[in-house]
């Protein structure tokens, strides 16, 4: 393939290192020489194999650089590799696993379009050795709001906290880079890459992020470094040890405390369904204020009694896993939402009418409101496609689409839905302009957006408020009323009932059930419960509701000529 003069100042050299990978190292080569934009080198490193792997990658001949040693670990075979490469770039791929085609292809180009960036992951598939089906293992709604327009991540720790980790066969870095941060730890058994990442992220935090899949990810491979270290506790507890005193010479401690939580509630996990309650313990005891509450609760009682606790704890999860098939997946959030404005949506709604869900994620409100009222043709407009995936499984019509841009002819719509997303939009009059144009003269707009205080939640300080308001991709922390009205009333909108909904015994639930860690059962009781408390305490809403009707734009006549019957046609 003819390569631009800017792609090949981008020198590539691919690392692979091998052990005992005679059945699957070839098919590692294999992938490496089919790329779109061939790697200018590919170096193999024979970790002192003792069966004929040697002999596999020798069968390539001139193909790859062949280089053998003696058995000293995926650290020491790697960085024999990284040490040998003559060019700029390194590109890893674990001898077990494949890159896609074009997966050097897309890293450069992308690297091209960002070129302050250092290193770089991506999206990939997750596959077993013995079957062929492949899940794409990150969902957008997994990095979405992490992730710039130009596929990046500002902060690589808080995409790790996410649990957006970098994948070894994903990852394209500067060889100086790697020089500085001081090559992968030698001794290390296990997660050799997440260390080195983590001492890559505290030089150069920004990372580029491929959201097309890149390579694939073979887990439970025999013999491989996951599956062989398994029980090794002290080499996780190691690891945690050493990068809180790390990212506190870089001032990163916070940032890596975030990680560190999302990595050990992974592990507990993974210990209790091993059935090692004693290794999870052993987390729990060591690092008590970096797990929840909650999961803590439940790993003391398992260590106490694996038996009885692990037979009564695993019945309850069990419980809990059969009646949840009786529900849609709804968010928390959206879910409380619906209680609380379910039954007045219904009553905005004529039967047949035509509705746009805007920014909804799934639509599960619409979709709530669609089986209450007769005949109406639901569509949710949204960009995400997981969202989208669950809005057609209940029966919605989808639309892939920006809300500032929709695909729609003007006058189409009898009424929109806008719940909370008016307060994510950088422009939030283009976005009520748009809205304005699909919508039908005297068509509805039902929008839902935080008072000016913005959402607010007890026993939390002021900043850990607005640290999640932004976690919440929130632009503007809210709207006082006045300021909704002359924008709305700007682009012919109309407000005809204004109301407000979630008050501070509404968030005081919510906290109680979501943001403390704890998990009240019984989740559909519990909602009815607070939202009919919430009608009678009559507390300072938090959030507003605001029904709106399109009216005429006519010269003289005013906004709410419409309203009056002297015209029928809105511009």
């Amino acid at each position: 393939m003819n390569m631009s003069n800017n792609e090949q100042s981008y020198t590539v050299s691919v690392v692979i290192p091998a052990y005992n990978a005679q059945r699957y190292v070839g098919r590692a080569i294999d992938s490496a020489l089919a790329q779109t934009r061939r790697p200018d080198e590919i170096i193999v490193v024979d970790d002192g194999s003792t069966d004929n792997t040697a002999e596999v990658i020798r069968s390539y001949g001139s193909k790859v650089c062949f280089i053998g040693q003696e058995n000293g670990g995926a650290s020491v075979a790697r960085n024999t590799g990284i040490e040998a490469a003559r060019s700029e770039w390194i590109a890893f791929l674990d001898a077990d696993d494949e890159w896609l085609p074009e997966k050097l292809q897309l890293q450069i180009e992308h690297l091209m379009r960002n070129p302050d960036l250092k290193w770089s992951c991506g999206n990939y598939y997750t596959s077993s050795p013995d079957k062929q089906e492949r899940r794409l293992t990150f969902t957008p709604d997994r990095y979405a709001d992490l992730l710039t327009c130009d596929e990046v991540f500002g902060n690589y720790l808080n995409a790790c906290a996410r649990g957006v980790c970098a994948r070894t066969s994903t990852v394209i870095v500067r060889k100086d880079l790697l020089l500085r941060a001081g090559l992968f730890l030698v001794g290390q058994l296990w997660a050799q890459d997440m260390d080195m990442f983590l001492r890559i992220a505290y030089r150069s935090s920004k990372i580029g992020f491929v959201c097309a899949p890149l390579s694939v990810y073979y887990h439970g491979v025999p013999d491989s470094i996951t599956q062989t270290n398994l029980g090794f506790v002290e080499q996780r507890i190691s690891l945690i040890d050493r990068h809180l005193a790390i990212s506190e010479e870089f001032g990163r401690a916070d940032d890596f405390k975030l990680c560190a939580s999302n990595m050990l509630e992974s592990w507990v996990r993974a210990a209790v369904h091993k059935k090692r309650p004693r290794d999870a313990y052993r987390f729990v005891r060591k690092f008590p204020t970096l797990l929840a509450a909650p999961l803590r609760a439940e790993v003391r009682l398992r260590a106490i009694s694996p038996g009885f606790f692990g037979f009564c704890l695993d019945g309850y999860f069990r419980c809990k896993r059969f009646f949840s098939r009786f529900h849609h997946n709804i968010r928390p959030g959206t879910y409380l939402r619906l209680m609380a404005l379910g039954g007045r949506i219904s009553a905005e709604v004529e039967p047949g009418s035509r509705i746009l869900d805007v920014g909804s994620y799934d639509g599960a409100i619409a979709n709530h409101v669609r089986r209450r009222v007769a005949d109406l043709d639901v569509t949710v407009v949204d960009l995400d496609e997981s969202g989208l995936a669950a809005a057609g499984k209940m029966g919605l019509k989808t639309c892939n689409a920006s809300a500032m841009d929709m695909p729609f002819e003007g006058a189409s719509a009898d009424a929109v839905l806008c719940l909370d997303l008016i307060e994510h939009v950088d422009n939030d009059v283009d976005l009520v302009r748009e809205i304005s144009r699909v919508l039908k003269c005297g068509g509805k707009l039902i929008l839902t957006t935080p008072c000016a205080n913005g959402v607010i939640f007890p026993f939390m300080s002021k900043q850990a408020n607005e640290e999640i308001n932004r976690k919440w991709g929130h632009v503007r922390i809210g709207y006082s009323l006045e300021g909704l009205e002359a924008m709305l009333d700007e682009v012919g909108l109309k407000i005809e009932k204004r109301s407000g909904y979630f008050n501070a015994f509404t968030r005081f639930a919510y906290w109680l059930r979501y943001l403390s860690g704890w998990r009240v059962p019984g989740r559909d009781a519990f909602y009815r419960m607070i939202v009919r408390l919430e009608r009678r305490l009559r507390l300072k809403t938090h959030e507003h509701y605001l029904v709106c009707r399109k009216v005429e734009i006519a010269a003289g006549k005013g906004r709410d000529a419409a309203s009056e019957g002297d015209s029928e046609q809105c511009q």
